[in-house]
């Protein structure tokens, strides 16, 4: 069942309706009714044996980057013959965060069991423990809908002793912990 949020997950076109590269999210979000705060930036492009380059776009809606949500465009020639991914239409979301960057990093910290001597304000590293966090948007749950979309500060915390190595989002509006995730 498609819902009203879903642009497709694969775009195949035939031999002669290949679109230009450059024009191709132009024609995306036009074509499936995406607002003008999204944007499509790319993150990552190689070129294979066969002169096919594959390059991956990450979502921003009005400049936030929107976790785990990325569309794969592939080219011979600037010209982009096979898509896919998943990017999310129809949302509405306030970015404008209510708690700050330190609060957030503070409630991540917390969260880690790591105690104010052994970090600083808002500083990379301090001792043993570096940190940093990134505003952006998170699904809440499994389904990529425009309701469950949050506004996060990820943080990413590392720590040797006590050894420690986590993102961790923090909902920016009321400080809650959105989830936890693991980097090995």
């Amino acid at each position: 069942s498609s819902k009203s949020y879903d642009a497709p997950k694969e775009i195949a076109m035939k031999e002669g309706e290949y679109i230009p590269k450059s024009d191709f999210f132009n024609e995306f979000f036009d074509t499936f009714h995406f607002t003008s705060d999204n944007e499509a930036r790319s993150f990552s492009s190689f070129t294979d044996s066969l002169g096919v380059t594959h390059t991956r776009y990450k979502q921003y809606y009005k400049n936030v980057e929107i976790a785990d949500v990325q569309y794969i465009l592939h080219d011979k020639a600037g010209m982009v013959y096979h898509a896919h991914g998943n990017f999310i239409r129809g949302i509405k979301l306030d970015v404008n965060p209510s708690l700050t960057e330190e609060q957030a990093i503070d409630a991540a910290l917390k969260e880690l069991n790591l105690t104010n001597d052994q970090h600083a304000t808002i500083i990379k590293k301090k001792g043993n423990v570096t940190y940093s966090s990134q505003l952006m948007i998170v699904c809440s749950n499994q389904s990529y809908s425009p309701e469950n979309l949050l506004l996060v500060y990820r943080c990413s915390v590392f720590s040797k002793i006590p050894f420690v190595n986590y993102y961790v989002d923090i909902d920016a509006n009321n400080g809650r912990i959105v989830k936890k995730i693991p980097r090995m």
